[in-house]
């Protein structure tokens, strides 16, 4: 474990994937966001994953506690499977979660509120 780090980007691409094995907790759940846009596959608890629009099976693995290391396991063993995986969830990430997405979304709902004239 490397505690906290100044700058993420190598130990992303030093992994093989990305191991999510919430419990509890809330908030954003950037460091998927962040594997994502780095190309990096990911296993996550169906807590690690919830607020983001990505699918189990076609953008990353979603597997309940008492499955989580067999999900980790099968992801690590198929890099094939791994591989296909990040790309789709680069795409998602790229097209709904990117800084210029999520700006415009909200500028938009923004001038929704303002009154008109």
């Amino acid at each position: 474990l490397a505690g906290h780090v100044a700058d993420l980007e190598p130990y992303l691409r030093s992994a093989a994937a990305l191991a999510v094995p919430l419990a509890s907790g809330g908030g954003t759940r950037l460091k998927i966001l962040e594997a994502f846009a780095a190309g990096l596959p990911v296993v996550s608890t169906p807590i690690g994953v919830e607020g983001i629009e990505a699918r189990d099976g076609h953008h990353l693995l979603v597997a309940s506690r008492d499955q989580f290391s067999p999900a980790a396991h099968s992801l690590l063993a198929d890099r094939a499977r791994g591989q296909a995986l990040a790309a789709r969830a680069r795409s998602l990430v790229t097209d709904r979660y990117d800084w210029s997405v999520v700006g415009s979304t909200a500028a938009n709902a923004i001038e929704t509120l303002l009154p008109q004239g």
